[in-house]
């Protein structure tokens, strides 16, 4: 992997994204789970519905809301 491999997004209205790995998985850090919503996202996922999004966080209960298991650090 390179570095153009991971990139970011981010809108004018502070919508993020902070890691988008190889254009295939998008990845959202947050330090507890709960503390993002889904609608938060969901511009990212309408523009890029390839595009998997994955939350990984080192507090609190495991959710299943984006199809794919979050990651615990």
């Amino acid at each position: 992997m390179q570095a153009d491999d991971i990139k970011f997004w981010r809108t004018q209205q502070g919508n993020e994204i902070d890691f988008i790995v190889k254009d295939r998985v998008a990845y959202e850090v947050k330090y507890k789970l709960g503390s993002h919503t889904l609608a938060k996202y969901r511009k990212f996922t309408m523009q890029y519905p390839e595009i998997k999004v994955r939350f990984i966080y080192r507090e609190g209960q495991a959710s299943d809301a984006a199809g794919e298991k979050d990651l615990r650090f």
